[in-house]
C-alpha cells in the first residue's frame, strides 16, 4: 500500500476465483502507511462480508491507540483476529536466544550466545534460521563460539530509535554499530537526521529548563513523549554540558546539508561524530563546529 494504491483491487481480489485452488490468501502490507478514508471504507466493507474461501492477512507498522479506535480496525478485529508483536528489547534478547536454543535441544557457551546475539539483533527470523542451521551442523548439541563464527552471517537489523536508546545509555560502541548498520541497510541519512533532530531538540529544551533553575525531574516531565526513556535522559543530562545540544543541532544541520549535496562532507561521518558526542565522547573540538 502506498499513496497510489487502488483500494478497489482489494474488493476485486476478494470477488475473484482461482483457476488452480479452492482457497487463497490476500497479503496486504500497510507498512507505515495509514489506509485513509477510502482505504478505511474498503476494509470495513470487506470485513462486513468476507469471502469464505479467502484469508486476508494485513501487516503494518505499530498502530497507535487512535488508529485502534477507528471503525475499520474494529471491524477487522471483530471479523478476525488482531495480533500485536512487540520487538524484543536488547536486554532480553540473550534470554530469548537461550530459550530458542533449548527448544531446539541445543545449548551454547556464553561466548557463542553473545556473538549470535550481536549477529542477529533485531532480526528474529534470521536468528531462528541460524539456530536451525547450527542444529544440523553441530552433532554434539553444544554450540561453541567457533561454530557461530564459521557458520553464521551478520544479519543484525536496527531501527533509528535503537540509535536514540544507545546514545542515551552512553554506549558509544553500540551507537556506532547501529549507525553503520543503518547505512549498510540503505537507510537514507535524512531519516537518521530526523530522528536525531527530534532527540537533540528535546535534550536542548530540557537542558534549558535545568539551566534556568528547574530540576531534572521537572524537565523530563515537561516532555511526556520521553517518559519511557527517563533513566537514559537523566544520565545524559547529568553528564553533558547544557551548551552541547545547541552545538550538536548546528552540526546536524551541516549533516543535513551534506546529505543534500550542499556541503562537501560525508553525512554518515558527520552523524558518527554526533553520536559519539551524545554518548559523552568528544569526537571533534567544539571550536571546529
Amino acid at each position: 500500500v502506498d499513496r497510489s494504491f487502488d483500494w478497489g483491487a482489494l474488493t476485486a481480489q476478494g470477488d475473484s476465483y482461482s483457476l488452480f485452488a479452492d482457497k487463497k490468501i490476500i497479503d496486504l502490507r500497510l507498512g507505515t502507511s495509514k489506509p485513509g478514508d477510502k482505504g478505511g471504507k474498503a476494509l470495513s466493507a470487506y470485513a462486513s462480508e468476507p469471502p469464505p474461501d479467502t484469508m486476508l492477512l494485513i501487516s503494518s507498522g505499530q498502530l497507535d491507540a487512535r488508529t485502534r479506535r477507528t471503525n475499520w480496525y474494529k471491524a477487522l478485529e471483530k471479523a478476525g483476529a488482531a495480533v500485536q508483536v512487540w520487538p524484543i528489547e536488547p536486554g532480553r534478547f540473550m534470554a530469548w536466544l537461550t530459550d530458542r536454543l533449548r527448544q531446539r535441544g541445543l545449548s551454547a557457551s556464553r561466548e557463542a550466545i553473545t556473538e549470535l546475539a550481536a549477529r542477529g539483533e533485531g532480526n528474529l527470523l534470521a536468528c531462528a534460521q541460524e539456530i536451525e542451521r547450527l542444529g544440523l551442523l553441530v552433532e554434539s548439541g553444544t554450540i561453541e563460539l567457533a561454530h557461530v563464527l564459521q557458520s553464521t552471517s551478520d544479519n543484525a537489523r536496527f531501527e533509528t530509535f535503537d540509535l536514540v536508546d544507545a546514545t542515551l545509555a552512553g554506549n558509544a560502541r553500540r551507537g556506532v554499530r547501529i549507525l553503520r548498520g543503518l547505512e549498510r541497510e540503505g537507510v537514507a541519512p535524512n531519516v537518521v537526521i530526523g530522528t536525531l533532530a527530534w532527540q537533540l531538540r528535546a535534550l536542548s529544551a530540557m537542558a534549558g529548563e535545568i539551566s534556568a533553575g528547574g530540576s531534572i525531574d521537572a524537565a523530563i516531565r515537561s516532555q511526556p513523549a520521553w517518559s519511557r526513556r527517563r533513566k537514559g535522559l537523566e544520565a545524559t543530562l547529568r553528564r553533558s554540558p547544557p551548551e552541547l545540544w545547541g552545538r550538536l543541532i548546528a552540526q546536524l544541520a551541516r549533516a543535513d546539508a551534506a546529505a543534500k549535496g550542499a556541503y562537501p562532507s560525508d553525512p554518515w561521518v558527520e552523524l558518527e561524530t554526533i553520536v559519539l558526542d551524545i554518548c559523552g565522547i568528544s569526537a571533534i573540538p567544539a571550536e571546529a563546529v
